[in-house]
């Protein structure tokens, strides 16, 4: 007998198949993506006041002024009443800075004058009211 023969298949009897290999779950696939409306979300910023614009002053006017500018200064300084103003404005005012530094140079020599005028004045009227009460008792009135 041949040993080939033992093992040769038998049509009637059930024959040995592997076992099938273990079943996954079944994974439906994804939906396909639908479009959803985006949702409004405020944003989510701190508080900031709101900012203040800062205040630029224009440059200086350092140009030179002419003779013209100068003859029309000190023409207004003629004019009483209005030249003090005037000094006050230009001074103190936006314009040419060799105006303002003129205009404030003068009223400080006004200042000066009349503080020396005030006390001239003073010294000559305590003068005065001295010799008038020497007169007094000198026998002149």
């Amino acid at each position: 007998m041949d040993d080939n023969n033992n093992f040769a298949p038998n049509n009637n009897a059930p024959q040995f198949q592997p076992p099938p290999p273990p079943q996954q779950p079944y994974q439906a696939s994804p939906p396909p993506p639908q479009f959803q409306q985006p949702q409004y979300q405020p944003p989510q910023q701190q508080y900031q006041p709101p900012m203040q614009q800062q205040y630029q002053a224009p440059p200086p006017d350092t140009s030179v002024m002419t003779m013209k500018d100068w003859l029309l200064t000190l023409l207004v300084f003629l004019i009483p009443c209005v030249n003090i103003i005037m000094m006050f404005v230009w001074a103190f005012g936006e314009g040419n800075v060799n105006r303002k530094n003129f205009c404030k140079a003068y009223l400080i020599f006004y200042a000066i004058t009349i503080v020396l005028v005030i006390v001239f004045y003073s010294i000559f009227a305590v003068a005065i009211l001295s010799s008038l009460s020497n007169m007094s008792y000198n026998g002149y009135y």
